[in-house]
């Protein structure tokens, strides 16, 4: 599955027009889900994202990989919603995995204590 498409728990292909605007989902197919946000219009994304986890990361997934590296740092309200996306992920016994936190981000993450709370992969 590419960018222009995503799929919902139900395992059907979903036009990438009905993805929440400021967010791209890859499905590799192997149980691997990408979640990536962007920087346009992130905050509707993220509410997005909470409202509709469970139709953009299908149930066959076992790891979702959250990727922030479009992002010149991380919000209070991305925070949250990271926070949020992992409670909701450990609930479905799915492994969640912060990627792509380089810069400012990475260093929001050190400081406040958050790279121990959430997998952080290396960059």
């Amino acid at each position: 599955m590419d960018l222009g498409t995503t799929r919902t728990a139900s395992g059907a292909t979903v036009p990438a027009c009905s993805a929440p605007v400021g967010v791209r989902v890859t499905d590799r197919g192997d149980g691997v889900v990408t979640v990536a946000l962007r920087g346009d219009q992130l905050a509707a994304g993220l509410n997005e994202l909470r409202w509709r986890l469970g139709q953009l990361v299908p149930g066959s997934a076992h790891t979702v990989h959250l990727d922030v590296s479009e992002l010149d740092h991380l919000s209070s309200g991305c925070i949250a919603t990271l926070l949020w996306v992992r409670r909701a992920c450990t609930a479905r016994h799915v492994v969640f995995v912060l990627v792509g936190a380089g810069g400012r981000s990475r260093d929001q993450l050190r400081r406040t204590g958050l790279g121990q709370v959430l997998q952080v992969a290396a960059s």
